[in-house]
């Protein structure tokens, strides 16, 4: 039997958000995957899941069409609370194809005026002053609603809900993976399999003990990561407590409850620097 987490979180007005995560074998490298159904007096309401990396998310929604309208908003508030509370997410990201691009129904909806009305921004300024100049029109005019050809151009940018004053700190496992395919070029000469080798003979220098007596899960992510920590810096500079703290990192993504490895890359600031530089 695969090992899962699940967890049944109790949310107001008689609903309920079930939140599961992927089979162990089955996870992302660097982001993590937490899908959840949202529940009301029994029924299901809603589903989707977030790609979760440090404290940002990629959310997507699935509202059942029996529930969308007046409890869309309020589920989707709900949903982001669970995952800011539990798994410590401060920005959440829309993609461009659930607000309209390429996607009809998203334009004929007017998707990007769902997120907006919730608090989610454009990142990029001259979509971001179209879209304050279209709020205040339709503030002023009630009959007033957005061309086709405005929302398509709305959806071409990420929507961006942050929490608290400080910036939102976006990283994104195609930028993650983009840097290491470079890496593995200029390092490697394109040769993956030497660098997964590099990568397992730094880890047996550096950590040796904490990497006898693996259970087969721990295995297979210390495997799993190699070729990154082949593209990283030398790992000589690192303080022994910080060996620590990036071999539990690497251990919990075996963990049967993914947000314990979301959590510890939260409060693991050299994995974030050492990404960073990598980027």
């Amino acid at each position: 039997k695969q090992k899962t987490a699940y967890e049944i979180y109790q949310c107001d007005w008689s609903s309920d958000v079930c939140s599961s995560d992927l089979e162990i074998k089955k996870r992302l490298a660097v982001e993590s995957y937490i899908g959840y159904v949202a529940i009301k007096n029994n029924l299901p309401l809603a589903y989707g899941g977030a790609w979760i990396t440090g404290t940002h998310a990629r959310i997507g929604i699935n509202i059942f069409p029996w529930f969308r309208g007046g409890e869309s908003a309020r589920t989707m508030a709900q949903l982001m609370h669970v995952y800011h509370t539990h798994t410590g997410v401060k920005t959440f990201s829309v993609e461009p194809y659930q607000i309209g691009k390429g996607n009809s129904d998203g334009i004929k909806s007017g998707a990007f005026w769902f997120y907006y009305r919730l608090g989610f921004r454009c990142m990029q300024n001259d979509l971001q002053l179209l879209a304050e100049s279209e709020w205040k029109k339709i503030n002023a005019d009630k009959k007033y609603r957005s061309s086709a050809s405005t929302l398509i151009q709305l959806s071409n940018a990420n929507l961006v809900f942050h929490i608290g004053n400080d910036e939102p700190q976006i990283i994104s496992s195609k930028e993650i993976s983009e840097a290491i395919q470079k890496a593995v070029a200029k390092k490697f000469v394109g040769n993956y399999a030497k660098a997964k080798a590099e990568g397992k003979l730094r880890l047996k220098k550096h950590f040796g003990e904490p990497l006898t007596n693996l259970n087969p899960d721990e295995k297979f992510w210390i495997d799993g990561f190699a070729i990154l920590i082949a593209c990283m810096p030398d790992m000589n500079v690192l303080k022994s407590a910080d060996k620590k703290k990036l071999i539990q990192l690497l251990f919990s993504k075996a963990a049967v409850d993914e947000s314990e490895f979301v959590k510890q890359w939260q409060r693991n600031k050299e994995w974030q620097e050492t990404l960073n530089n990598l980027i």
